[in-house]
This record gives C-alpha cells, sequence and structure tokens, in this order.
C-alpha cells in the first residue's frame, strides 16, 4: 500500500478486516448480545480514522530559511 506511511499498513488493515467480519457474523448470529454491528461500526471508524492517520501523500516541503514544517499536515499558530 503505497499511500500509506510505511510499516502502518497492518495497523489499517486489521480493523478494517476484523469489522467486516464482526458486522458479517453479527447479522447472522449475533453473540455478543446485541453489540455485533456497535462493535463493527466502531473497528471500521477506526479504521477510517487510522487511514487519515496514517496516509503518506507526497508534500512539497520548502526549502526558504525561516520557514517551519508542522508534522500531520497541520499549521504553526505559535514558536515559543
Amino acid at each position: 500500500m503505497a499511500w500509506l506511511a510505511e510499516g502502518s499498513s497492518a495497523m489499517v488493515v486489521t480493523p478494517i478486516v476484523s469489522g467486516s467480519i464482526v458486522l458479517l457474523i453479527s447479522a447472522f448470529v449475533d453473540p455478543l448480545f446485541g453489540l455485533g454491528p456497535l462493535l463493527g461500526v466502531f473497528l471500521l471508524c477506526a479504521s477510517a480514522w487510522l487511514l487519515l492517520r496514517f496516509r503518506d501523500p507526497p508534500r512539497r516541503i520548502p526549502q526558504d530559511p525561516g520557514v517551519l514544517v508542522a508534522p500531520i499536515d497541520g499549521t504553526v499558530l505559535h514558536v515559543c
């Protein structure tokens, strides 16, 4: 997965697979007393967050002197 940061594919794929399995099992048999769909949706939402957190888009890093670059595509608001 070239669009993910190196070494993070297992962290993203695991919740996707486990969430899908939980949703599939809970559609037919619910061994978790009604919590299966909730757990499956939570795992899929967690995987969506992980996809956004560990993505690795191509970046242009400015080479100008005195320029600060923020991690994770943020904005530097204040420097002490």
